[in-house]
């Protein structure tokens, strides 16, 4: 999902990560909607267990590798978090 383009995959519209998140350096609003997108995306796919929490960029200023964190958040017990990064070259 994070290097798929955005709108890319027929299946379900809202898949695709790497286009939000390119424009999210310039645009925070971005990271929000693509919070927004990640969580209706996983439920259209019917992953009703978890929920996106925070995406963040953890990249230092002026670098060229961007890197990201994204945490989800059980929906039955909101302890259980779990966290994937992935870095990407623009």
């Amino acid at each position: 999902m994070a290097h798929t383009p955005h709108g890319s995959w027929l299946g379900c519209t809202r898949f695709g990560l790497r286009d939000l998140l390119e424009q999210s350096t310039m645009r925070s609003e971005t990271v929000q909607m693509a919070m927004d997108e990640i969580n209706r995306s996983l439920d259209e796919l019917g992953v009703t267990n978890f929920q996106v929490e925070s995406i963040k960029n953890e990249s230092p200023a002026g670098a060229d590798v961007a890197q990201w964190v994204v945490t989800l958040v059980s929906k039955l017990d909101r302890t259980k978090t779990y966290s994937l990064g992935w870095s990407r070259t623009p």
